[in-house]
């Protein structure tokens, strides 16, 4: 629970959770709460989630003694609008459906479905029709990526070949060309799916070989291997916080459902595995909070599984706190406290779902955005800080481009 002051006018967050305290009240012995001159509750706490958007609500609590007296309270509460739109930035003429992206600088560079690199700037979120600047720096890579990464000025995009390994690009949009090639022995005859950057290090995931490669990015267009992870099955995706826990992501045709297994990178050049893999039935993907490193979110289609990771402190290194159903679901992505989630609604349309995972241990869903037409969410999403803004949501679009949301 979180404590709201709506005394001095703060909204209380569409979906969010509070607690109405009617406890201070001394020597009450009965209570009387009402919504709008309607009788909702009887206890000294009441509980409520308030699911309409822009609505005022008036509270009322009475509180009547052993005497038979009687005193009230009342107080008005504002529910905010929920995820905030921003802007939208549609590209007239083309089509860029967004894969991927990772963030330089103000800008985010992505990779779309159709094997297109793009690049906007998402410094003026509330303006990226006009002022996001958007091109396609290269059109149809010839090998199709499920990841990109980005250290300084340089871009890894893993070719997901047995042959290409990871290339090194220059996060320039009026000079995007390729610097150099990650392949050595290492990745010879491996397929690289997957790189992102933890620190000063580079982690590769290999498909078709169940390790992750880590490089030491001193030298970021030469960089040298520094350590290797070996786990039980193939590497299809990874997903780091800010920079304790890595979660990697296997599928197991033997158990015919996926595995998660977590990563210490705290010392990003000498990562460790931590206990043993957890087996889901179905881990559609990976997100992590980013202010809580030793927790990794893992949602799949059956449900909404919140792992706990301990370093040093007894007990299971990993271990499920909680789970939630939920319909399914593609892709997802972590604020402070919240968890996007994209997916398929009743309607049959792409959708980001909200849920509130302050408390790991009991998670829920809070709102939900996305709508038919050109409004349909690609499967795709990312968080990223904005300076002077705060945690923004950018939202790619089925159609064209990114919508950007005050989460």
């Amino acid at each position: 629970w979180q404590t709201i002051d709506i005394d001095n006018g703060e909204e209380v967050e569409l979906g969010l959770r509070i607690k109405l305290d009617g406890t201070p009240s001394v020597g009450a012995s009965n209570f009387v709460w009402r919504r709008n001159n309607f009788v909702f509750g009887s206890d000294p706490i009441e509980d409520e989630q308030y699911t309409q958007a822009d609505q005022t609500y008036q509270i009322k609590l009475t509180v009547y003694g052993t005497g038979g007296q009687s005193h009230f309270i009342t107080k008005t509460i504002h529910v905010a609008g929920g995820m905030q739109f921003l802007s939208a930035l549609p590209f007239p003429g083309m089509a860029f459906r967004p894969r991927t992206a990772t963030v330089v600088g103000n800008e985010a560079w992505s990779i779309s479905w159709g094997n297109e690199v793009g690049v906007f700037r998402i410094d003026d979120p509330e303006h990226l029709n006009t002022n996001g600047d958007f091109e396609i720096v290269h059109v149809d890579l010839p090998y199709s990526p499920q990841s990109i990464s980005s250290y300084g000025q340089h871009l890894y995009i893993p070719t997901n070949t047995t042959s290409g390994g990871v290339r090194i690009y220059k996060a320039d949009r009026d000079n995007f060309v390729e610097e150099g090639q990650i392949l050595g022995p290492a990745l010879t005859g491996s397929k690289a799916s997957a790189a992102v950057v933890v620190g000063g290090a580079l982690y590769v995931g290999v498909f078709n070989e169940p390790r992750v490669l880590v490089y030491n990015l001193s030298n970021p267009l030469s960089p040298a291997l520094a350590a290797t992870l070996t786990f039980d099955h193939p590497v299809w995706s990874m997903t780091p916080t800010a920079g304790d826990v890595l979660g990697v992501r296997h599928p197991d045709t033997g158990y015919g459902g996926w595995r998660l297994s977590v990563v210490d990178v705290r010392a990003p050049l000498s990562p460790s595995i931590v206990g043993s893999p957890i087996q889901m039935p179905s881990l559609a993907g990976v997100a992590v909070p980013s202010a809580a490193g030793n927790l990794v979110v893992a949602p799949d289609v059956e449900g909404l599984g919140i792992v706990e990771t301990n370093f040093g402190t007894g007990g299971s290194p990993i271990a499920e706190i909680a789970s939630m159903v939920l319909p399914n679901y593609q892709q997802y992505v972590a604020t402070n406290s919240n968890l996007m989630s994209t997916g398929t609604g009743n309607d049959g349309y792409y959708r980001v779902f909200k849920y509130n995972i302050v408390d790991p241990h009991d998670p829920y869903y809070m709102t939900e955005l996305g709508a038919g037409g050109s409004d349909i969410p690609s499967g795709y999403s990312f968080v990223a800080e904005v300076p002077g803004q705060g945690e923004l949501l950018f939202v790619g679009l089925q159609a064209n481009g990114f919508s950007a949301y005050r989460p």
